[in-house]
């Protein structure tokens, strides 16, 4: 006689709760726009650059998370609305599997794809779960309140992946325009992608319940320097394009007489520049139009995301 074999209450508790969030999901302009860029991604990413959907698909993993990458450890129904918004980017991925297939690509490169992208979303946000230590609020047990978060600005250099950013852009200036110029193309892409890894939700994200801290800086005398607002957010957008481009400009003063191209730093310098530009000027605009936090840092992201499907389609 076989013995039935139940799921953990855990994750019978998870399913429908995430199913259920499913439809306020529909109201947040980020999970479109996070849905649609990954819909580009494999239908523009070839097969043989797989991995490149992966990485994009890392990126819209996180942003689709969006400001939760914040919340508090013990918020309601944390991993139910991490599932329920993680679960537009796997969608859009199959939905573009079959716009590539209709496209006249083959149905097995055209799975290989939307799987590393899928690979890449889940990936993403299993890491930032096991970074905050995702508790089961679903299960029957209080959980303790954890201290009050401090949502002021950040410096840079202040975390581990911030010298983790600073070491890989030193190195790879090195590797990239010296010892390996063939594979100059690689600096951009590393430091470009550190910046929609670190500068993006540092400048955009607040976390938590941004309604309040909206208001006050709205309703405020002078200009508060609250995290999400321009005045914080565009001197942090320009510390990080500082940080990971002063690599490539040395390397650019010292080496004059670089070719053109991708294998001139001035190229990466320029591009960080490019980056870090487009990303105020929407800060502000997002801030004049009242536009969520998330739907700033999903926008850029998305941008960000189908650029790199657009270079691994063209090279």
């Amino acid at each position: 006689m076989n013995a039935r074999v139940t799921p953990p209450g855990f994750l019978r508790r998870l399913v429908p709760v995430a199913a259920m969030l499913l439809r306020f999901e529909v109201r947040r302009p980020a999970s479109w726009l996070v849905a649609g860029a990954m819909l580009a991604v494999v239908a523009l990413v070839p097969p043989v650059r797989a991995w490149a959907a992966s990485a994009a698909g890392a990126l819209l993993g996180l942003a689709a998370v969006g400001s939760l990458r914040r919340a508090a450890v013990s918020a309601d129904l944390l991993p139910a609305r991490i599932v329920a918004r993680v679960a537009w980017p796997l969608a859009a991925a199959g939905a573009g599997a079959t716009v590539a297939r209709l496209a006249g690509n083959a149905a097995a490169g055209s799975a290989a794809v939307a799987g590393a992208a899928s690979c890449g979303v889940v990936v993403a946000a299993a890491a930032m779960a096991a970074a905050t230590r995702l508790p089961r609020v679903l299960v029957d047990h209080a959980e303790p309140a954890p201290p009050a978060a401090d949502w002021s600005p950040r410096l840079v250099g202040r975390t581990w992946a911030d010298a983790a950013a600073m070491l890989s852009t030193l190195v790879a200036m090195a590797v990239c325009y010296f010892l390996a110029p063939e594979h100059a193309a690689w600096y951009p892409a590393i430091a470009t992608t550190w910046f929609a890894l670190l500068a993006l939700p540092a400048a955009t994200l607040v976390g938590g319940d941004e309604g309040p801290r909206r208001d006050l800086a709205t309703a405020g005398p002078g200009r508060p320097r609250l995290a999400g607002t321009p005045v914080a957010a565009v001197p942090t957008l320009l510390a990080y394009a500082a940080v990971l481009g002063w690599p490539a400009a040395v390397a650019a003063a010292v080496a004059r007489d670089r070719a053109g191209g991708w294998s001139d730093p001035r190229m990466a310098v320029a591009v960080l520049a490019g980056m870090a530009g487009l990303a105020a000027a929407l800060v502000w605009i997002s801030a004049a139009r009242r536009w969520r936090e998330e739907t700033t840092h999903a926008a850029l992201v998305a941008a960000h995301a189908t650029a790199i499907a657009l270079v691994a389609r063209a090279a």
